[in-house]
């Protein structure tokens, strides 16, 4: 994901290196759509715990972008899942046995 990241970010500084508009709209709209995905997939495949700080860090980061409702819900929807998923686990006697 880092490595799309920086290949579209490349590719937008080369395509509007004379056009500040475009570069400032990339880096407040598009860039931190990605970033958001790369939390997202941190949260599914990696931990939910370092996924769940970088997407609060992108939601307390960005309280003004387009997507901020959308990314509330997705966020909600992890949690839900997570905690459903955790509850469905049956729980582990870790108390001596008496063998």
């Amino acid at each position: 994901m880092i490595r799309r990241i920086n290949l579209e970010k490349q590719s937008v500084i080369i395509r509007y290196e004379d056009n500040d508009y475009e570069l400032e709209k990339f880096e407040t709209e598009r860039l931190p759509e990605l970033y958001w995905a790369k939390a997202t997939d941190i949260y599914i495949n990696v931990s939910p715990k370092q996924g769940s700080q970088a997407m609060l860090a992108m939601l307390k980061g960005n309280p003004g972008h387009t997507s901020l409702k959308k990314w509330l819900e997705q966020f909600r929807d992890l949690l839900a899942t997570t905690a459903e998923q955790n509850s469905a686990v049956p729980a582990v006697d870790e108390s001596p046995s008496n063998e």
